[in-house]
This record gives structure tokens, sequence and C-alpha cells, in this order.
């Protein structure tokens, strides 16, 4: 193996360069993963949700089942709601999931609607509920669900302001 010498000598450099180079790219690469780790924490600490956190939230639960996509309420975005569909021994449960961030920044999931259908009898279940509209009201979350009409949750049970 050629020694630093050597290769220093190959490249044009000193191995005092060589080594001043190394030990900058070293302090650029701490420096680099400093500010990495610094957004990290800002991200996390930050009450935005992202439609693909509250999706992931929800495929914990349901695993293979489909979802919808999630929506959001125009005046914020650390509230949204997912509609989901599962199978499981062929009957479809059909649940509406409301997923918030708290003023922890922690991801909070509440099953606000779970209907199950019988597979031998007509059920409305069968169809998708979805979520037209999603907003806010002084004290409440509306949620204009297609089959159900509004549904009205609190915003304080929520811990939300």
């Amino acid at each position: 193996m050629k020694s630093i010498d050597s290769k220093a000598k190959q490249i044009h450099h000193s191995k005092e360069e060589l080594q001043a180079i190394v030990k900058e790219s070293r302090k650029n690469i701490r420096d680099a993963n400093r500010q990495l780790s610094i957004y990290k924490k800002r991200k996390k600490q930050t009450n935005e949700l992202g439609g693909w956190e509250a999706y992931r939230e929800v495929k914990k639960i349901i695993g293979e089942g489909d979802t919808r996509q999630s929506v959001f309420p125009k005046s914020r975005n650390d509230i949204c709601a997912i509609a989901s569909k599962m199978e499981w021994n062929n009957v479809l449960y059909t649940s509406l999931y409301l997923i918030w961030k708290n003023e922890d920044y922690q991801i909070k999931i509440d099953r606000i609607l779970n209907l199950k259908s019988d597979p031998y009898e007509f059920n409305p279940v069968r169809a998708w509920y979805d979520v037209h509209e999603m907003y806010e009201t002084e004290k409440e979350i509306v949620l204009d669900v297609n089959l159900e009409g509004l549904m009205r949750i609190n915003k304080e049970k929520l811990g939300l302001e």
C-alpha cells in the first residue's frame, strides 16, 4: 500500500496539504450533520401535519385496507380526516379517522366513525364514506360526510384551540 507521501506527490500536494483537506472535509461533514439534526428537531417541533403522516398513522391501524385522500380544513394544517375500508372474513368495516397534532407536537388519532356491514344483506356501508369538506368554527371542527351529513367535533375535546 502506498504511503500518503507518495499519493501526495502523484496529485501534486504535500502531506500537510492533504491532511488539511481531510481535516476541512471532516469539519464540513460535522457541520452538515449538525445542521441536519437541527432541521429534524425543528421539523418534529412543528404543528403542521403532513398528509403522508396522517396516512401512515391510519395504515398502522388498518394494515392492508384502502384509504381515501386526507382532507384538511382550509384554515389550518394541523388536523385532517381520512376515510378507510377494510374487509376481514367477508365483513366490511368502514371507518373515518380524525388525525391531528397536539400542542406537544405529538400525532393523535381518533376513530370517529366505525361501521360494520353484514355481507348477506344490503347495507350502505358497502359504499365509501367520503369527507367532502372539513372546516372549523369557533368551537368545533365540522366534517361534511357523504352518507352521514355534518359531523361536529368539539375542539376542546381534541385539545385544539
